[in-house]
């Protein structure tokens, strides 16, 4: 029987992470055993104490609050190396899911050996509707990495298996094998964002395929950090800040450095960093200039207005 480590980040959001461990519970997992590795990084809301109460049988691991989203995701993969365990699902705590979600991640594991699997991601507030399906490079020099099938009906889509670039951490089911010819996730130079999907294409370079499973669905909302939502709803300061920031996804270093280690040459790398960066400033310039209706209406335009509705 296959022995899986569902390794789950977490850090002071108490109620939220007891919330998906009791969810954990009611997965269907009659053809293998899973073991729960929760990697609480320094949490002061009594996340350790309710998860020893409430969740005995969760392996619980300690960081001292510096280990961000990629060294607490470390933590956990080491962990279920040492012991031997055959798969290893990376796993927000803020996420939804059907029962058989990870039912059918194995399924396509046992089709897709030695590659990396991943769910079709809903919004939580409006299921019936695909956030992604996967993820590509597209755009100028590869700078963007959209959706595949974002804002779609999850009903069109046909296919149960379907190939991608790149694919977020939300939910991916890895082999133990790809993690010792790949070498874990790159904390040192990814701490927070990006650590994924730096992850998937180092895979992708060594032949590991993402498979994303359209049965195992996933459900989620964006949140404050997402660059879309961020941008509308928060003051000109605060978008600032958000480019020195390591929790924020528009964070300028992790662009940098994702930059210089995914696009070749390093000049084009170098020329995508500062198309990034032009970017950056003229949303800065609409935020610092326009009234935040004409901001609102600009980014409908843009992304959709379903895109934002639905966070």
């Amino acid at each position: 029987m296959d022995r899986i480590a569902i390794v789950i980040p977490a850090y002071n959001r108490k109620a939220i992470t007891l919330m998906c461990l009791d969810k954990l519970n009611k997965i269907k997992q009659e053809k293998f055993e899973v073991t729960i590795v929760l990697v609480d990084d320094g949490s002061t809301d009594g996340t350790f104490q309710a998860v020893h109460k409430f969740h005995p049988q969760v392996k619980v691991l300690q960081g001292d609050g510096n280990l961000w989203w990629t060294g607490a995701t470390n933590l956990g993969v080491k962990y279920a190396l040492e012991n031997d365990l055959d798969y290893i699902l990376t796993l927000n705590d803020d996420v939804d899911f059907e029962n058989d979600f990870l039912e059918n991640m194995l399924e396509t594991a046992k089709q897709y050996p030695d590659h990396i699997v991943c769910c079709l991601i809903c919004y939580e507030l409006n299921r019936a509707v695909i956030l992604s399906a996967g993820r590509y490079r597209s755009g100028f020099l590869g700078y963007k990495t959209p959706a595949r099938f974002h804002n779609s009906l999850a009903s069109e889509v046909k296919e149960r298996h379907i190939e991608s670039e790149l694919e977020s951490g939300y939910a991916m089911l890895i082999p133990q094998k790809v993690f010792h010819r790949v070498g874990l996730f790159d904390n040192k130079h990814f701490p927070h964002h990006m650590g994924d999907m730096d992850f998937v294409l180092k895979a992708g370079n060594a032949g590991h395929k993402v498979i994303v499973d359209t049965k195992a669905v996933l459900y989620t909302s964006q949140g404050k950090n997402y660059l879309f939502s961020f941008f509308v709803e928060n003051s000109f300061k605060e978008n600032l800040k958000a480019l020195f920031n390591v929790r924020s996804s528009s964070f300028w270093r992790t662009r940098y450095r994702f930059a210089m280690r995914h696009t070749r040459p390093v000049f084009l790398a170098f020329v995508s960093f500062l198309y990034f960066i032009l970017r950056m400033t003229a949303l800065l310039f609409i935020k610092a200039f326009l009234p935040k209706r004409m901001v609102k209406k600009l980014a409908y335009k843009r992304y959709g207005k379903a895109t934002y509705e639905n966070q």
